[in-house]
């Protein structure tokens, strides 16, 4: 259990800082996978990791990986047509996906108290910014590619899972991961340029997303663990408490706080911790 809730909080680290960070997001997302994938690249050389798969393997976390790299593009896809509100809101639905795909792929299945626990923690997601969304300014495309955010990262979980199981060294399929990511995030965001013809110049803090991108590696591997250990559908219940921890973690650096995200906090890691009640 421990790893899946560590991984919750680095990764509500590493969103938190890349919020800092104010450049075009696909480029952003490809520098900063690229920069994790470097560091796993430096771990596995450093700790003489086998990084030989079979076709099988190799296939599978291939098929994982992109689902992860497509997932990310939809979501920022269904915040430039549906802005952020309502992208988040929709992605945060892959836990739905997952289940449904975990129960035809890996036969895996939730007890009544661990489901009601990740209702739980999803619905109070969503709550979050549930208020902030203007109904009359939805947007088909947006909501089109909120769904296939949640659908390929609900995905993703599942499928890496089937790796995982296939005795692979988390840290070798988190090495491929990043890198296709960051290379369908790149091409994205070439074609993207070229298609609109543009040439701006940005000003690229560096630093910050190095800093981001180590705790994004330290998230992914705790992650990756959780799913190898406990399965992807309670680590994923872990996961998911990330967004409790980023309430929790602005409080602490002064960010906006109320009363009502105190309580989504509280219940999101109730309904996270709950999910994996056998």
């Amino acid at each position: 259990m421990i790893f899946g809730i560590l991984s919750g909080i680095f990764w509500a680290i590493d969103t938190l800082l890349l919020s800092k960070v104010q450049i075009f997001a696909l480029l952003l997302v490809a520098i900063h996978d690229f920069t994790s994938f470097l560091f796993i690249g430096i771990f596995l050389k450093i700790s003489k990791i086998n990084l030989l798969l079979n076709k099988k393997q190799l296939l599978v976390i291939a098929i994982a990986s992109m689902a992860g790299g497509l997932g990310m593009i939809s979501f920022l896809l269904s915040i430039h047509y549906a802005k952020a509100p309502l992208a988040s809101i929709l992605s945060s639905l892959y836990p739905a996906f997952s289940v449904i795909i975990a129960g035809i792929l890996l036969g895996q299945r939730l007890s009544k108290v661990g489901f009601l626990g990740l209702f739980i923690a999803v619905s109070f997601t969503i709550s979050l910014f549930i208020f902030d969304i203007e109904f009359r300014d939805v947007n088909l495309l947006g909501v089109i590619f909120g769904l296939l955010c949640a659908m390929c990262w609900g995905s993703e979980c599942v499928i890496i899972n089937l790796a995982l199981k296939d005795n692979v060294n988390e840290k070798v399929a988190l090495f491929i991961r990043q890198g296709v990511s960051s290379s369908i995030a790149l091409g994205s965001f070439l074609i993207f340029s070229i298609v609109q013809n543009t040439q701006n110049t940005y000003i690229i803090n560096y630093e910050l997303i190095v800093i981001a991108a180590f705790f994004a590696t330290v998230s992914y591997t705790f992650y990756y663990k959780a799913i190898a250990k406990i399965g992807a559908l309670r680590a994923m219940g872990l996961n998911i408490s990330y967004s409790a921890w980023i309430i929790i973690f602005g409080f602490i650096v002064g960010e906006t706080f109320s009363i009502f995200l105190l309580i989504c906090a509280i219940l999101i890691m109730l309904g996270s911790v709950t999910s994996n009640v056998k």
